[in-house]
């Protein structure tokens, strides 16, 4: 076990007792290179008390934790209880993450070109390509606009074929690069 691992462990047992009253059960932290193909920067999984957190500077990987232990506590993504939860850990002065300081502006509109500018610059340019279910899962967690990632392909069907239009420009601009670099050597 690295010192990094063990410091972010003990900032899991401080910030439990400092803002959450030492009420959260006790869950593994881990420290990993990527997660879900590179495009998050975190999960927790409830059922195995496990939080992993991408690599980063030490005060973006304790706001992230602060961000997951407040799904801990409140087993909800973008529900009523964990805003409040969150601006209860605003209010408090924690050291929460850049993006999770301001509040937030209300449910985000699932329309094509928000889909399209998610795709483009959220997830296709990590570099690599997740299938339409990973994105689905992570369209789910991130804006809840249904009860789970199957529902909100029901919901909007129309995803699906702008997720592989996407994808396929995507594949057609690396085959050109590569095919460019090929060329200048």
């Amino acid at each position: 076990m690295s010192a990094t691992d063990e410091r972010i462990r003990a900032k899991f047992d401080e910030y439990n007792r400092v803002y959450f009253d030492g009420r959260l059960p006790r869950y593994r932290v881990q420290i990993v290179d990527r997660i879900i193909r590179g495009f998050d920067a975190r999960r927790i999984k409830r059922r195995q008390r496990l939080i992993q957190i991408r690599w980063g500077s030490p005060e973006d990987m304790a706001g992230i934790l602060l961000h997951e232990m407040a799904h801990a506590a409140t087993n909800n993504e973008r529900a009523k209880r964990f805003q409040d939860g969150m601006r209860r850990l605003r209010a408090a002065g924690a050291p929460l993450a850049q993006s999770d300081l301001q509040e937030p502006e209300g449910p985000t509109r699932l329309t094509r070109t928000f889909i399209r500018e998610v795709l483009e610059q959220e997830v296709l340019s990590s570099g690599e390509t997740p299938t339409l279910w990973q994105f689905m899962k992570w369209l789910h967690r991130e804006y809840r606009h249904a009860a789970s990632a199957s529902a909100l392909l029901q919901r909007y069907p129309w995803v699906r074929k702008l997720y592989s239009e996407a994808k396929r420009e995507h594949q057609e601009m690396a085959r050109r690069r590569s095919g460019l670099r090929g060329e200048a050597e």
